[in-house]
């Protein structure tokens, strides 16, 4: 049976894609109040909805292999592409240039990779477990750590304003802001319920995108996307999944635990949220959770139609599958990690040459495209 390679780690639970419209300008609330009608295929073509695609296999050596890929991010020409321990600095090629390596217990070093992100020529790496923010330069040289209070993932408003989603492991603020470089707090926003405090911090992270100059956080089983400043944060869409989303009182009743909120979740039927999201000017991708087969929806504003499908192709040759979109940036670009054995059959030979040569073995590809 062929392996998966392991990518973005959610939730057992079944992910949906959609795209929707978007406006630069300030949105009315028929723009942000967006129904989806039901349409459903079984799988359609990764050129549907993506241009501009290109295939980067990630340069492998004995010395340069990647685990179970957490994060991809992008600053200028080069490609950042890590796991829980590592990080390579990669080319439009796919060779590696640079590695970041610092696990440990010391000054300087990490217990495991949450997050990072590239502000400038700073790679700032968010240290799991500990909440300290520690900060290299893009050169690899250490230049100091913060200590951070629940800190999940790191979002970058601009290059001297950092914002912060906190794990919701207790009713709070879901967000807070920061100076850079000086790390001096700003103010922090977004309520945290009870309820929610007892089921979100396990659902899973990956939430901030941008577009068009805007920092945006998906809420991950809202349905709603918001838009984030130094003061505080406003919805920018709000998704009916056709009828489907559970109500308020549903997401803010206290559960035992994420097993016990998922089991309602998936006995009623529901699908919401929106998580990992990538905006460009036709249309929105975004993650939202339920038990239906449908994993991907393309909405066309100008008809407003929907197709809803389970998975994707890739090429001609190889079995759909479906992946995790990670944003790259505000134009829409995004990427997502493909494991070497997509691209082969059970006995390992290489069905398309669209990646190169590869192995079992190597590493991962990075699909680097833009939505359309």
């Amino acid at each position: 049976m062929k392996k998966h390679y392991p990518m973005i780690p959610l939730l057992a639970a079944v992910i949906i894609q959609l795209a929707v419209l978007s406006c630069k300008g300030p949105l009315n609330d028929d723009a942000k109040n967006i129904y989806i009608e039901h349409n459903e295929r079984e799988y359609v073509p990764l050129t549907d909805f993506l241009e501009d695609i290109r295939f980067i296999p990630i340069e492998s050596s004995q010395e340069h292999l990647l685990g179970d890929i957490n994060k991809i991010r992008k600053s200028g020409e080069y490609i950042y592409v890590g796991d829980y321990e590592r990080i390579f600095k990669c080319d439009g090629s796919g060779k590696i240039v640079r590695a970041y390596h610092h696990r440990g217990r010391g000054p300087g070093e990490y217990s495991s990779i949450s997050d990072f992100r590239v502000v400038g020529d700073n790679l700032l790496i968010l240290s799991s477990g500990t909440g300290k923010l520690l900060c290299y330069d893009t050169d690899d040289n250490f230049i100091g750590s913060t200590e951070l209070s629940n800190v999940a993932e790191i979002g970058v408003l601009n290059d001297s304003t950092l914002i912060m989603y906190h794990a919701p492991f207790s009713p709070g603020h879901k967000f807070s802001a920061y100076s850079f470089p000086a790390m001096e707090k700003l103010g922090e926003f977004g309520e945290i319920t009870p309820g929610r405090a007892s089921y979100l911090h396990f659902i899973g992270y990956d939430g901030f995108s941008s577009y068009n100059g805007k920092l945006l956080y998906g809420e991950m089983i809202s349905g709603e996307i918001v838009e984030l400043s130094r003061e505080g944060a406003e919805v920018r869409y709000s998704f009916d999944l056709y009828g489907k989303n559970p109500p308020e009182n549903f997401l803010n009743s206290t559960y035992a635990d994420v097993k016990d909120f998922m089991d309602r979740f998936n006995d009623m039927g529901y699908l919401s949220g929106a998580g990992g999201f990538v905006e460009s000017d036709r249309s929105l991708l975004l993650t939202v959770r339920g038990e239906s087969g449908l994993r991907g929806c393309f909405y066309d504003k100008e008809n407003k139609s929907a197709v809803q499908f389970a998975s994707v192709s890739l090429a001609e040759g190889l079995e759909p599958l479906w992946l995790d979109f990670i944003s790259l940036g505000g134009g829409g670009e995004l990427a997502v990690a493909i494991s070497p054995l997509e691209f082969m059959d059970e006995s390992g030979k290489l069905l398309t040459d669209i990646a190169g040569p590869l192995t079992e073995e190597s590493n991962p590809v990075i699909c680097v495209a833009k939505l359309k």
